[in-house]
């Protein structure tokens, strides 16, 4: 069997994520997201960069600064 493949090289600068650990819970627990669970890499303005909360929340909630989490900044 012989397998052929191409790599492309894209140049971009769009903002991209580098590092999607997940992060899993047990009932009650809360943990902030670090940089070791999520890595948001931006070659122009990473300050300029916000995470939008589209899905994914089965049970619980995302909270930023204590109110609800829908869209944050890399910073937060």
């Amino acid at each position: 069997v012989t397998i052929h493949t191409s790599v492309r090289i894209a140049d971009t600068n769009a903002p991209r994520v580098s590092w999607n650990m997940g992060l899993s819970l047990l009932e009650g627990q809360s943990r902030p997201i670090t940089w070791d669970q999520l890595q948001i890499v931006d070659n122009d303005n990473i300050n300029s960069v916000r995470i939008i909360t589209v899905d994914g929340l089965h049970h619980g909630q995302l909270t930023v600064g204590g109110g609800k989490g829908l869209m944050f900044s890399v910073i937060e």
